[in-house]
């Protein structure tokens, strides 16, 4: 008898081991609300429309103001916000995630996700994708044309479903398709002004002269605490983009120029006008944009995949005073 009730112990204890191991690997469960954060970046809504047409149709995408105190860091249905259950990580986008996390197999989805890293994540190497450029300039294109505080959700999910039909054409000379009609801004109270620009853009070269007349230029990286540390522009300060608060730093204040960059400036951009509208004008944002495109023109970065904080400052410095950067 004492055998028996042993051996039944040991069975119920492995059927449950069991039975945990499989529950571990299903995909979590689906919600008919997700929360975000505000954001003006493709991996945000990118990731919305995957939520609302893919994973779980039918479903509402909930965006809460930046800075609003709205969103509840933790909340099982959230995602691409500090706190959030689904989030980018050092080399994922948050659309990746999603992809990886709800087991998803759809190979246009999957090629789709590649795209995202290569716009957002993506910071040493040549795009891996011939399509991303083409989603990136029709990402721009819309908001450049429709204004970034206008367009709504069904503008984005009609991008994303008009690129899903667009990336594996054997013809993709349509790519002039991929933007949805104005209409789609319909349920805002927009005027359209497609010549202002909220945030002005600088080139390195312009930049470097201004720093050569002896202003004092300060660098903000809004991207995450680990993308930071693998590479930064030298002396850069780092204040993620979800997580700014009142507080700035006193360096900020006293700066002729701030320039505001993320991988490739949509979070760069939307820090620019956040500290444009506490009265720090003198915030803009680089062209070519953000570390992506320093890098690409050959300017020395610091971190841990790069030279030393000192190494990366004297680079430049040097660069800059002899005038062989670009």
């Amino acid at each position: 008898m004492l055998k028996f009730s042993l051996l039944s112990c040991i069975l119920l204890t492995i059927a449950a081991s069991l039975s945990a191991n499989a529950n571990s690997s299903l995909p979590p469960e689906k919600s008919k609300l997700y929360h975000t954060t505000h954001g003006l970046g493709p991996d945000k809504w990118a990731s919305a429309w995957l939520l609302s047409q893919h994973i779980d149709p039918g479903s509402r995408i909930i965006v809460h103001p930046l800075q609003g105190g709205t969103f509840v860091p933790g909340e099982p249905a959230s995602f691409d916000s500090e706190g959030a259950t689904f989030h980018r990580t050092q080399h994922q986008s948050t659309f990746e995630v999603l992809i990886a996390s709800f087991n998803i197999t759809d190979p246009k989805l999957i090629k789709l996700a590649s795209v995202i890293n290569d716009i957002e994540v993506n910071l040493w190497r040549p795009n891996k994708n011939q399509e991303s450029l083409v989603v990136e300039t029709a990402f721009r294109k819309l908001q450049r044309n429709y204004g970034e505080e206008n367009i709504t959700l069904d503008c984005y999910n009609q991008l994303f479903n008009n690129i899903y039909e667009w990336i594996d054409a054997k013809n993709k000379d349509s790519q002039t398709n991929l933007i949805p009609d104005q209409q789609c801004t319909k349920n805002t109270k927009v005027t359209f002004n497609n010549d202002t620009k909220l945030v002005p853009e600088i080139s390195a070269s312009e930049l470097f002269d201004h720093i050569r007349s002896g202003k004092r230029v300060v660098f903000v990286d809004t991207r995450e605490k680990d993308e930071f540390a693998e590479a930064h522009i030298p002396g850069a300060v780092n204040i993620p983009i979800r997580s700014i608060g009142s507080q700035l730093p006193k360096s900020l204040e006293n700066a002729d120029i701030i320039i505001s960059y993320c991988v490739k400036d949509f979070r760069g951009f939307e820090m620019a006008k956040i500290l444009r509208k506490r009265g720090l004008q003198q915030t803009a944002i680089l062209n070519p944009y953000g570390i992506r495109g320093w890098i690409e023109a050959q300017l020395p970065v610091a971190g841990s995949e790069a030279l030393t904080e000192q190494e990366a400052k004297e680079t430049l410095e040097q660069c800059i005073n002899k005038k062989t950067c670009l």
